[in-house]
């Protein structure tokens, strides 16, 4: 009966131990389970840190993108008027003084243009700078057929026009996108930022 006993309290021992090592291994776990879950938490709130400072950069650089074109629009205020003096005294003011067009006129437009070019034409938007290509180039065109000929028809001259102020060409007309640069027109060149 001895060796029932001690079986008995051999086996009694054994189940204590394995409900000691059960409880023991079950409060570990629950502790790695907090201690995972704290992490996760830590990450959630890492992560939810991360993606703040990634919209306050984001909102930032718009900021610095918007004041950046606010700058470029004031500078086009400044310099788009000069460019229109020129479109002006070449076309419309030239019409209404019945001046004649000539060789002489269409170096004299290109010259200046390409004087303001040089200087402003770093405002320009691309739009802006397409339709005054353009002009220059119809210019050009009208210099190199004209050199023995003096006289320049009125059809060209209309098709020069047609760059300032028709929509019918092959860019948009430079008056109009001129306008749109400094938001005169259809579309807004400051805009919210989301």
């Amino acid at each position: 009966m001895n060796g029932l006993y001690t079986a008995l309290i051999a086996g009694g021992v054994s189940i204590i131990g394995t409900l000691v090592t059960y409880i023991s291994v079950k409060g570990n776990l629950k502790a790695k389970i907090n201690e995972l879950k704290l992490k996760e938490s830590e990450i959630i709130i890492k992560q939810k840190e991360f993606e703040n400072t990634a919209k306050n950069i984001e909102l930032h650089l718009e900021t610095l993108k918007q004041n950046q074109l606010s700058e470029i629009v004031k500078k086009r205020i400044n310099v788009y008027p000069k460019l229109w003096k020129i479109i002006i005294s070449y076309g419309t003011e030239w019409v209404f003084e019945e001046k004649k067009y000539d060789i002489e006129w269409a170096k004299n437009y290109r010259n200046e243009l390409r004087e303001y070019n040089k200087e402003y034409g770093v405002f320009f938007s691309q739009e802006v700078y397409n339709s005054f290509f353009y002009l220059r180039q119809g210019l050009t065109k009208i210099i190199k057929k004209h050199t023995l000929n003096n006289t320049i028809s009125q059809s060209e001259c209309a098709k020069l026009y047609e760059l300032i102020i028709n929509i019918t060409t092959m860019c948009e007309p430079l008056s109009v996108v001129m306008k749109d640069d400094l938001g005169s027109y259809s579309k807004s060149i400051i805009q919210e930022s989301e």
